[in-house]
């Protein structure tokens, strides 16, 4: 369950300590309305991990497709007797590694 505030709770040095031992993120709110979002340095390094492990393995993802396609359009080259010489095999080798 989200921990959710309202704005004035920044001016209370006591609940301000209690929020700060929590590893959750406080969602402020300003005259009802989301505000701002606080969290320890440690909560936001492991959001930023989290997240940049997500944009690896998306990376990857691409990486793997973009192979998968074209061993697709070899294997239909290869299919309708569409050949090619030793130097385009080489050069096409290259991109592919």
């Amino acid at each position: 369950m989200p921990n959710i505030q309202p704005l004035r709770v920044l001016r209370e040095k006591s609940t301000l300590k209690k929020l700060s031992e929590t590893d959750e993120p406080v969602f402020i709110t300003k005259n009802g309305n989301p505000f701002l979002v606080v969290m320890t340095p440690g909560k936001f390094d492991e959001i930023v991990q989290e997240r940049d492990h997500y944009k690896q393995a998306l990376e990857r993802e691409k990486e793997i497709y973009n192979l998968s396609m074209k061993v697709d359009r070899s294997r239909k080259n290869i299919s309708n007797s569409e050949t090619m010489s030793e130097a385009e095999f080489e050069n096409w080798i290259e991109t592919v590694l």
